[in-house]
């Protein structure tokens, strides 16, 4: 864009007094006054391969040997003067970038030098759709086929820039998609070793866990077995305590039968021991007496032995 103040030199830059030096041509051109200045300048030095420069306050006059060159004669520098350039350049299709400087001489009088770069986006043209470019030291239309060449130029020129860049800017995400591709495998490897790790010991606590297992139910087993086992005692336990308070009761029926009996036979005894008590002799007379002595004696081991044998039997029936 075109700078918001001209610049004034008290001196003449050095690219001012190279170009009075020098006759109007493709890269310089000469105008009297403002009103001198065309969209079409513009445009053409836009268009040109290497841009150009417009000094307006600049007329051409011919040296001592016959040459022409730049002669300042002066013009009008105003805010509404640098405006207006501008403007010009604005109205163009694209609009043009230029910049514009003041220069001034010795005798004090100043002119616009206006630098019009190459442009970027070519081809340029007027507002009225005019189409120039600066050739032979003036402005020439551009033809189609140049025209077209300008454009395929330009455009392929621009493309192969965009192509370089895009390629530069792939190979860059390439190199950074690589670079992250390597963080992310090597993020995976210690993912999966770590996986592995945990893997592993879950299998060993897997393992001793199917090994307790295993142990568990090898003891729950055993104690099935010694419960069965067990068990089957407590049933014979049971069956022989069955048996044995059967015996009992059969051996206590058996005692209180020969309890009945021995006591029969002991009332019977006594009742024996009664008669011979009764049937003893009073006296003793002739030879009856030993007889009957020995009878009592004989009654009375009877009698001790019966209560011998009725003590013993009433004490094994208790």
């Amino acid at each position: 864009m075109a700078e918001d103040a001209p610049k004034r030199n008290t001196t003449l830059s050095l690219q001012a007094r190279y170009l009075l030096n020098k006759e109007e041509g493709n890269d310089v051109d000469f105008k009297r006054n403002r009103s001198g200045l065309k969209s079409e300048d513009l445009v053409a030095f836009a268009n040109s391969p290497t841009g150009g420069t417009i000094l307006i306050g600049v007329d051409e006059e011919e040296d001592a040997t016959g040459k022409q060159r730049g002669k300042v004669v002066g013009c009008k520098i105003g805010d509404g003067e640098k405006l207006a350039i501008i403007s010009k350049a604005t109205s163009c299709r694209p609009p043009i970038d230029l910049q514009v400087f003041v220069e001034t001489t010795e005798d004090g009088l100043s002119f616009y030098r206006i630098e019009i770069p190459s442009g970027q986006y070519k081809p340029y043209c007027t507002d009225k759709g005019i189409y120039m470019i600066r050739g032979d030291g003036r402005n020439v239309p551009l033809t189609p086929d140049r025209l077209l060449d300008l454009y395929v130029e330009v455009q392929g020129s621009q493309f192969l820039n965009r192509f370089r860049q895009a390629t530069t800017d792939l190979e860059r995400k390439l190199q950074q998609s690589q670079k992250e591709l390597k963080a992310l495998n090597k993020g995976l490897y210690q993912v999966k070793e770590r996986i592995s790790k945990e893997l592993s010991d879950h299998l060993c606590i897997l393992q001793s866990v199917v090994v307790t297992t295993e142990q568990i139910e090898k003891k729950l087993n055993d104690i099935f077995n010694q419960a069965s086992h067990a068990e089957k005692l407590s049933d014979d336990a049971l069956n022989f305590s069955i048996r044995s308070c059967m015996e009992m009761q059969l051996v206590s029926q058996n005692l209180e039968k020969m309890k009945r009996e021995v006591t029969k036979i002991s009332e019977k005894m006594n009742d024996l021991l009664v008669q011979i008590d009764s049937k003893r002799p009073a006296s003793s007379k002739g030879n009856v007496a030993p007889f009957f002595y020995k009878t009592d004696l004989d009654r009375e081991k009877v009698r001790k032995k019966l209560k011998n044998v009725s003590a013993c039997v009433e004490e094994d029936i208790i």
